[in-house]
């Protein structure tokens, strides 16, 4: 144990700038299709005869304004998002005293020490497990830790912030829960958390659990395909629309 402690180098995340300018490109197109369809419909206000037809189409006139407002909008937020999240840089650091966020000033801005981490207080749970949100695909780590106040609440963890996206993601979980199994061996890792990030062997897997993971890797895979799927039906329907 002494001497794995000793080993237990630090790992810093890397940036993936090529999957960050693609995401960021995907992004800024929406936006230029929002407003240029925000565009198409004000340019279908104007015209001659604009107070007669409207008085007599209110509910097309109501149609274009909400279209307008809604494309404009959204066009807007996005493209603040983009710009405000941008100056978001981040690193991310595990090494033998826990886990590190730094802001893009060097400054501390979250931290999980190995110290902090705390048994859950449900019967039924595991100290440390992994969450994932497929819609968004993101995930995190569920763990529990001590407040200020003395109170055992859940906390997520999660390395991977907007706008840039980590190279290491994965290594980095995987780091800490090392981190977790020497520095603190009493705090429980979920079952599945730890064959995911391998820092178990699947050999005990008994026949349930690999028909299990069999089963949920079919599903994710086939929940990102239908996203996958949806987002290249929505950018042929803009193209359509503007087409015509």
């Amino acid at each position: 144990m002494t001497i794995a402690k000793e080993k237990f180098s630090a790992l810093e995340s890397e940036i993936n700038l090529r999957a960050t300018n693609f995401a960021a490109v995907l992004v800024w197109i929406i936006v230029a299709l929002f407003a240029g369809l925000a565009m198409i419909w004000a340019d279908q206000l104007i015209r001659p005869d604009f107070l007669e037809y409207y008085r007599n189409n209110i509910l097309d006139f109501s149609a274009s304004i909400i279209i307008i407002v809604l494309s404009a909008a959204t066009s807007f937020f996005l493209a603040r998002y983009l710009l405000t999240k941008k100056y978001n840089k981040y690193t991310v650091s595990v090494n033998d005293q826990g886990a590190f966020i730094f802001d893009r000033y060097g400054k501390i801005s979250e931290q999980i020490l190995y110290t902090d981490l705390h048994a859950t207080t449900e019967k039924y749970d595991s100290d440390i497990s992994l969450e994932f949100n497929r819609k968004l695909n993101k995930q995190w780590f569920i763990i529990y830790k001590k407040t200020e106040l003395n109170e055992v609440t859940k906390y997520n963890l999660r390395f991977q912030k907007d706008f840039y996206a980590l190279k290491n993601n994965y290594e980095l979980y995987q780091h800490f829960l090392r981190g977790v199994q020497i520095f603190r061996p009493d705090i429980k890792i979920h079952y599945h958390t730890a064959i995911h990030f391998k820092i178990i062997s699947p050999g005990a897997l008994t026949e349930k659990q690999k028909k299990s993971d069999k089963i949920f890797k079919i599903v994710f895979n086939i929940v990102l395909c239908i996203i996958l799927l949806f987002f290249i039906y929505v950018i042929w329907m803009f193209i359509q629309i503007f087409s015509k």
